[in-house]
């Protein structure tokens, strides 16, 4: 050890060299990594939906939810389960443990409520199964409104806006908020059906039918086969209103001749508005390991680009960007490390000296810069953990160092030569500094193996190793 501190000393230049390219290292590090509020831990689980219509709160909780939790309970890796019932409608939420394999839970989820779907009433839908997280809440919010434009123009626009941004590639998903579901209504005319000689059973049938998928197979020639194909599906309002009701001889009475065929909307579940006004809102989410900075910012720039074509009367606005707090909580964090290296800085200076000061103090933002490529490295976050992380750590890290520069004046005082007396400070205290460097990170090393909500603060300890090492 003796042999590379000196050859580290006599070589100076080649020193220095090693610690510019980590400096550089280090800044490309900060500019590349992705930028994050919070660290991106994932609570992984699945929501299960089933309707029965006009079942009430207390039978939906006794016919769909009671077999749907009793099945589900014996997957593996269920953490908590907790359900909700209300009229028409039961939903249960399950939390799987986070080191488990998600693919295989939701596998083994859907084979559950398979199981359980004999225990269900006849007469209740099929089972959804969606899966969910905690790194699915939205980064940016896009409110489109006006009050000029007809709702189906404005819906129009904001689905195209909604494809463009879906097509970014760190952007996960991209919701739409706002909009009814579409409707096709019919309004009969009694006296046209009396006319006519039609029941409305005769038309309900008529209705129900029809716009069904019929396989009809392939057809075998001898010189090929051919699939046959039955038009039994709706695919505009013109078949709707071509429905036929009743043939008699060679005259057809259609949907048309007896009701008013229309899009339209169902009743709205929710509204959303801005500034008082109803809007449309598009939610967009990141995906995972992205920058949540960038990402924003790509997406901001490519609604203000879209938005040019809108016609007049049109207001867009951004209601929520993570991006604006996430770069005030990097910056508080930024001067409060600057501010941190500064005041101890001063304090060396006046315990131990101008050279003591400046030598403690280099070690600081080269260990810090050190520790971000090794981050970059390990695939990880810049987030507040991070931040907090380099924080604790920079006592620990001037330690070494003064301990280190105070015995090296003493050997100047001493009269020795400046490169025997660093030389043989650092030949001297390199054990004892290491032992104690060594005890701090077997201090912190449980932090980076805590289960469940532990992985909130893995970053930390991580940070301080990358540091004190």
């Amino acid at each position: 050890m003796n042999t590379l501190i000196l050859q580290a000393i006599k070589k100076s230049r080649t020193s220095l060299s090693v610690l510019v390219l980590i400096a550089l290292a280090g800044f490309y590090a900060l500019n590349y990594l992705p930028k994050a509020t919070e660290p991106d831990v994932n609570f992984p689980g699945a929501f299960v939906g089933v309707s029965f219509q006009g079942v009430s709160p207390e039978d939906s909780e006794r016919l769909l939810a009671k077999p749907l939790e009793d099945a589900l309970r014996t997957v593996e890796g269920v953490e908590k389960i907790r359900s909700t019932s209300q009229t028409g409608y039961a939903a249960i939420m399950i939390q799987f443990d986070q080191d488990i394999d998600l693919d295989k839970a939701l596998y083994d989820t859907r084979i559950k409520v398979d199981e359980a779907k004999r225990l269900l009433p006849d007469d209740a839908r099929e089972p959804s199964i969606r899966e969910f997280s905690t790194s699915d809440d939205p980064v940016l919010t896009v409110s489109i409104s006006s009050d000029i434009l007809p709702q189906r123009v404005l819906v129009n626009l904001t689905q195209d806006l909604l494809d463009v941004i879906e097509t970014h590639p760190n952007v996960l998903t991209a919701e739409l908020n706002g909009v009814p579901e579409d409707l096709i209504e019919a309004i009969v005319e009694k006296s046209k059906l009396e006319s006519y000689g039609i029941s409305m059973n005769q038309l309900y049938q008529a209705v129900a039918n029809n716009n069904r998928v019929i396989p009809a197979g392939s057809q075998d020639t001898g010189k090929g086969r051919f699939s046959v194909n039955v038009p039994s599906v709706f695919s505009s309002l013109e078949d709707i209103e071509r429905l036929p009701i009743k043939v008699s001889g060679n005259s057809v009475v259609t949907l048309k001749n007896v009701a008013s065929v229309s899009l339209t909307y169902k009743d709205r579940g929710g509204y959303s508005r801005i500034n008082g006004k109803q809007s449309l809102s598009i939610d967009v989410t990141k995906r995972i390991g992205t920058n949540v900075i960038d990402t924003v910012s790509e997406v901001r720039e490519i609604v203000m680009e879209f938005s040019k074509d809108f016609p007049d009367g049109v207001e867009m606005a951004f209601v929520r960007d993570d991006s604006v707090f996430a770069l005030d909580m990097i910056s508080e964090l930024q001067g409060n490390v600057l501010t941190s290296v500064a005041l101890v800085m001063i304090v060396v200076l006046a315990a131990l000296g101008f050279r003591t000061s400046m030598l403690v103090g280099m070690a600081i933002p080269f260990s810090y810069l050190f520790a971000l490529l090794v981050l970059l490295i390990l695939g990880k976050e810049f987030n507040f953990m991070v931040m907090f992380g380099m924080l604790i750590s920079m006592g620990m890290t001037i330690d070494g160092s003064i301990v280190i520069t105070e015995y090296a004046d003493r050997k100047l005082a001493e009269g020795m030569g400046r490169v025997e007396a660093y030389s043989a400070a650092a030949t001297r205290m390199f054990w004892p500094v290491l032992s104690s460097t060594v005890t701090t990170l077997i201090a912190f090393t449980p932090l980076m193996l805590m289960p469940g909500m532990g992985k909130f603060i893995r970053d930390m300890p991580i940070t301080v190793f990358c540091v004190l090492v």
